[in-house]
């Protein structure tokens, strides 16, 4: 759930979690929050801080790699601030994150998967006034 910093109820998030979370489903773009994520300590990795705004989609792309299995519960776990380091750095880590999926999918896909995100991105602005 995204606040503003009264606590008021801004909304969730642009993107839907998908009732199954594979290892494709990230080729849609973040669809989950990594604040919202339990992870087995066993299959996790530690962040990679050669990411200074993408680490958490790295993380969550390592732990969804190594995992046999998961649960979407539904339940809103966290909630996070409207207007933090990622919307202040939102190039940057647009661009750092492009680079992780073709790290883990390749360029082709991942570029053929930015089509669609970009439309629903764009689309979700103009609607919204909102990312």
């Amino acid at each position: 759930m995204i606040t503003a910093e009264n606590g008021s109820e801004i909304g969730l998030r642009r993107l839907k979690t998908p009732k199954k979370l594979t290892k494709s489903s990230f080729l849609k773009g973040m669809l989950i929050s990594h604040q919202s994520v339990l992870v087995n300590k066993s299959i996790c990795n530690n962040y990679d801080l050669k990411y200074k705004y993408s680490a958490d989609y790295n993380w969550l792309l390592q732990s969804i790699f190594n995992s046999k299995g998961n649960c979407n519960s539904e339940l809103i776990i966290a909630k996070f601030l409207d207007g933090g380091q990622t919307k202040q750095t939102i190039i940057p880590g647009l661009k750092e994150r492009f680079g992780i999926m073709v790290l883990h999918y390749g360029i082709i896909r991942t570029v053929l998967n930015h089509i669609p995100i970009a439309f629903k991105f764009f689309s979700f602005l103009f609607k919204n006034k909102r990312f």
